[in-house]
């Protein structure tokens, strides 16, 4: 279940937090579909864009820095916000919403740097 991005890349988008447009803030649309290209000329601007967000989260969630709140929901999962009462659910899911464009950010970054080319993929509405 889910929807994904598909092409010289895969990845699957966040179930219920991340929308199939997030492509789009990393490259440009080619047609009325989600088919995207991201140019491997904008690797650097990409990278501050992604460095830019992960500062945000910081400074938005002070708990939590983008890189520990994965490693929370690696280890305990979306629900542990309300098992461990660190903070609402809102709050939360906010932060995952966040946190997922940062994670594709983070993949595209990889594989720009792995093809040394431009990327084309197809996201899933």
């Amino acid at each position: 279940m889910g929807r994904y991005i598909s092409g010289d890349f895969d990845f699957k988008f966040w179930f219920a937090c991340q929308p199939s447009s997030d492509i789009l803030e990393f490259g440009s649309q080619r047609d009325d579909n989600i088919h995207a290209v991201i140019y491997f000329d904008e690797l650097e601007n990409i990278k501050t864009k992604v460095a830019d967000y992960k500062l945000k989260f910081k400074k938005k969630y002070f708990e939590f820095s983008y890189e520990e709140f994965m490693k929370k929901m690696e280890t305990k999962g979306y629900l542990s916000a309300s098992d461990d009462k660190e903070t609402n659910t809102k709050v939360w899911a906010d932060m995952s919403r966040e946190a997922s464009r940062i994670s594709l950010g983070d993949t595209i970054i990889k594989e720009l740097e792995l093809k040394q080319d431009d990327l084309y993929v197809e996201a899933e509405c």
